[in-house]
């Protein structure tokens, strides 16, 4: 049995995981931004003549952990996303690729996406669209039996 293919890089297809991380990363700061304001707000309300500057320090005081470990946590969230997107990203590569080569006049090769990536089905049908061409291809350049040679053909009157 053979040993499954590592991927060997994270951005298989830059423009669409880029989209993806900086998609993720703008959702992270909007609920960072928003639980800060919700918070802050919130304890205001419970003591609205308190001054706002004192209402800032003791939210950076009492949240400075949760900021602390939200900040650590982006850069896995978005590593773990593009992973996860090599799964998605590598096989629509591969396919295009594939496409890319048999348009430019290559052998119509099977594909084949790697164990754990998404969209097998996606390289089923473009092998079973490959065998049919492999067949349409292979009558067409068989000779038949009732096929008419240059010696038989009919002058045109």
């Amino acid at each position: 049995m053979s040993k499954p293919i590592k991927r060997k890089n994270l951005f298989v297809d830059p423009k669409v995981q880029s989209a993806l991380a900086i998609r993720l990363a703008v959702h992270w700061f909007l609920f960072a931004g928003i639980t800060a304001v919700i918070s802050v707000t919130l304890r205001w309300f419970s003591d609205p003549f308190q001054p706002l500057s004192n209402v800032f320090t003791a939210f950076i005081n009492e949240q400075w952990p949760v900021l602390f470990t939200m900040a650590l946590l982006l850069p896995m969230f978005i590593y773990d996303s593009l992973k996860l997107s090599n799964r998605f990203a590598g096989p629509i590569t591969r396919f295009r690729r594939h496409i890319r080569e048999i348009a430019d006049g290559g052998e119509l090769q099977h594909l084949q996406f790697r164990k754990g990536d998404f969209w097998h089905e996606l390289a089923g049908d473009f092998n079973r669209m490959l065998a049919r061409f492999r067949t349409e291809e292979d009558s067409a350049t068989a000779p038949s039996d009732n096929s008419v040679t240059e010696h038989e053909v009919a002058p045109n009157r």
